[in-house]
């Protein structure tokens, strides 16, 4: 992989390197060559977790399409990304493309594990803001915590809007969405006490 380092990538390069079934995340973040590890099993679950509340809330409601990675969003010819988890509106359809999308969608969600966390709180954040994304959530499986960030007017940055613990329940400034932080990530609830 030494080599595939060396380079300054675009969109098309990676598009034609041979990835199939390495289990890996290839992503570029400003012509450089990201090659993740796959994810956990406590990742694939909060994702898992995460994606069926969002079908319910987003999609089958009739208000925008939820999607999980592997899937390029190529937010420029040197920035293309594969978030875990992302919402794309029922208004923002021309950004679908053969081979992933070519923009924003409105939502993104990343689920912070110890070989991204950076990646995940500095630069997509940066990326993703710079793109127009309305809306990035942080998922912190360790905190057992989703930060949820909105674009400010001007679109170069975020605000956070919410920062959600275990008992709360995640909301969002774009989409009519109330998910409960316990079931995101499997905690049990506490049972009712009689005083």
């Amino acid at each position: 992989m030494d080599e595939l380092s060396q380079k300054t990538w675009t969109y098309d390069e990676l598009a034609a390197l041979d990835t199939t079934d390495d289990g890996r995340k290839y992503e570029i973040f400003d012509g450089e060559l990201v090659v993740s590890p796959g994810p956990s099993y406590g990742h694939q679950e909060v994702s898992k977790r995460l994606f069926v509340a969002l079908l319910e809330q987003v999609e089958r409601q009739g208000r925008g399409t939820v999607h999980y990675a592997p899937l390029d969003v190529i937010l420029t010819k040197k920035r293309v990304v594969q978030p875990d988890l992302f919402v794309i509106g029922m208004d923002q359809r021309e950004i679908i493309a053969k081979h992933g999308l070519i923009g924003a969608p409105d939502i993104a969600i990343e689920i912070v594990s110890e070989s991204n966390a950076a990646h995940d709180r500095v630069r997509k954040r940066r990326f993703y803001a710079r793109a127009g994304m309305r809306e990035y959530w942080i998922v912190d499986p360790s905190l057992q915590e989703v930060e949820v960030l909105g674009l400010v007017p001007g679109g170069l940055s975020y605000r956070q809007t919410g920062w959600f613990g275990p008992g709360d329940t995640i909301t969002s400034p774009t989409y009519e969405i109330a998910i409960a932080v316990n079931a995101v990530f499997g905690i049990a609830d506490e049972p009712a006490t009689a005083e």
